[in-house]
């Protein structure tokens, strides 16, 4: 709406086009593969089967075979009690077969076994969202960026919450700036800092431009960026290139 307020809202997904402005919400993730094996790994106290029983289920979780990563998480717990990773995946899987209360008990365990795992803060910020407690949304976006100050994810998360259900634009436009300082590579930052930039508040259109062409470089198939550059255009007199984007 003028107002800055967003209406629609998907998770992962823009809205459907509302007064030519279209908006994400917000991302939900996971620890990347990357985490359990290499350099990166995040659960070295955890024997080499458990390792290989959760990069298992991960790779179940990743071709949607959601029950049998939920076996294999369990394998986990049954062989390690303690594996916050194994509860945190289970979460992931709940979360994703629409189990909303039995993701967040699974994440809440997780999180008792290892306080610092900032992810689970994110996923739990958005369940908090969608259920419309948004107090305890922005207190686990909070709490998992004083773990990890600088993750892209929870401050885009953040970031529209502010904008969205706070009005704080400000403060929107100061942690999208921080998530692409951090991630310059996040097309759906760009995407949404370049619609908060429209705002009459802001009203930086070039700007925001700029930020629709760098979301298309990044992310061309979205379709939804061209609708939201080809209202940029046209504020910009551009006609051609709305023609173009609307094609």
């Amino acid at each position: 709406n003028p107002d800055g307020s967003l209406i629609g809202i998907h998770v992962g997904h823009y809205t459907e086009p509302l007064e030519d402005i279209c908006v994400t919400s917000g991302i939900k993730y996971g620890i990347p593969i990357s985490y359990f094996t290499g350099e990166k790994k995040l659960v070295s106290q955890e024997s080499h089967e458990t390792l290989e029983l959760i990069n298992y289920g991960y790779q179940e979780f990743l071709n949607n075979n959601f029950q049998n990563a939920l076996s294999i998480f369990d394998k986990v717990i049954k062989l390690d009690k303690n594996s916050f990773s194994a509860f945190f995946y289970r979460g992931k899987v709940k979360d994703e077969i629409k189990d909303q209360q039995g993701a967040l008990s699974h994440y809440l365990v997780a999180i008792k076994l290892n306080p610092c795992l900032h992810n689970a803060y994110n996923n739990i910020g958005l369940i908090k969202f969608n259920s419309g407690d948004i107090d305890a949304a922005l207190e686990n976006y909070n709490l998992g960026l004083s773990f990890d100050p600088h993750n892209t994810i929870i401050l885009t998360n953040r970031g529209f919450l502010r904008w969205d259900k706070l009005g704080d634009f400000k403060g929107a436009l100061n942690d999208f700036n921080n998530a692409l300082a951090s991630d310059p590579k996040n097309s759906m930052c760009y995407a949404l800092r370049g619609t908060l930039l429209l705002l009459p508040c802001f009203k930086n259109y070039k700007s925001a431009l700029a930020d629709l062409n760098k979301a298309i470089k990044l992310d061309s198939k979205n379709w939804k960026h061209y609708l939201t550059r080809s209202m940029i255009q046209d504020v910009l007199g551009d006609s051609k290139g709305k023609a173009d984007d609307k094609k």
